[in-house]
C-alpha cells in the first residue's frame, strides 16, 4: 500500500517521499465539529466498558454548553399503547442556541463525581516551563498556546458576564465537586482523589488484580 503523495509521483525516478516531522503532523490535526464530538462521546460512554467499569474525562467538558450537549437528554415519553416516542430535536436558526430547559441528566452516562484542579495563571505557566524539552516536543505546551488556552478557560469558567462554569453545571445537578490546588504534591492529591471517589463506597469495576501493573501505577504516582 502506498500513500496518496507517493502515488501522485509514481514513475518519477528522482522522487523521494516527504518525511513528516512531529510538528508537521500535529499541525494537521483537525478539530471535529461539536455536534459530531457530542455524539461520539455519548456513544463511547454508553459502551459496557464505561458503564460497568466507569470512566475518567480529563479536561472535558470545557464549557457549560459542552456539558449540556454531552450529558442531558429529553425525558422519555410514551404513546397510548406504551410505545416509546422518539424525541424530535427542533431545528435551530443560524446562531440560535439550543434550549435545555426541559432536559434532564442522562443517567446512563451522567458522572457521579467531579474533580476541579485550581491554579493561578502564573503557576500554570511555571509548571510548563519546568517540563523537559523532550516532554514538550510535538505538543501545544508553548508560551503562545498556553496563554491562548488560559484565556479561553478563564472566559468560559471564571467570567462574571459569560455563561456559567462547568463546575456550576454539575453543582446545579447535585454532583459533588472536589477542589484541589495544582500545587499539592502528586501523591497527596491522588490520596485525596481516592478518598473522594470512594466517599460513599468503593466502586467495583470488574477488573482483575494485576500485581505488576499495581507496582507500576504506584511508582508513577510517587514520581
Amino acid at each position: 500500500m502506498v500513500d496518496a503523495e507517493t502515488a501522485a509521483h509514481d514513475g518519477e525516478d528522482d522522487y523521494e517521499p516527504h518525511e513528516w516531522t512531529e510538528e508537521e503532523t500535529a499541525a494537521l490535526v483537525v478539530a471535529l465539529p461539536d455536534d459530531i464530538l457530542y455524539k461520539l462521546l455519548q456513544d463511547k460512554l454508553k459502551e459496557n466498558a464505561c458503564r460497568n467499569r466507569g470512566y475518567v474525562l480529563d479536561g472535558y467538558p470545557k464549557t457549560y454548553e459542552n456539558a449540556e450537549h454531552s450529558f442531558l437528554e429529553l425525558p422519555a415519553k410514551y404513546d397510548e399503547e406504551g410505545e416509546l416516542i422518539e424525541p424530535e430535536e427542533p431545528e435551530l436558526e443560524e446562531g440560535e442556541k439550543k434550549d435545555f430547559s426541559e432536559y434532564i441528566p442522562d443517567k446512563k452516562i451522567f458522572p457521579k463525581s467531579c474533580i476541579l484542579l485550581t491554579g493561578s495563571d502564573e503557576s500554570l505557566i511555571a509548571r510548563v516551563r519546568e517540563l523537559p524539552e523532550e516532554a514538550l516536543e510535538g505538543t501545544r505546551y508553548n508560551m503562545e498556546e498556553m496563554n491562548k488556552r488560559i484565556v479561553k478557560y478563564r472566559e468560559a469558567n471564571n467570567s462574571v458576564i459569560a455563561e456559567p462554569s462547568v463546575q456550576k453545571f454539575f453543582e446545579d445537578r447535585e454532583v459533588s465537586v472536589f477542589t484541589e490546588s495544582m500545587d499539592t504534591a502528586v501523591s497527596q492529591a491522588f490520596d485525596s482523589f481516592e478518598i473522594f471517589i470512594e466517599r460513599n463506597e468503593k466502586p467495583y469495576n470488574y477488573m482483575t488484580w494485576d500485581a505488576e501493573e499495581e507496582v507500576k501505577r504506584a511508582g508513577n504516582i510517587q514520581t
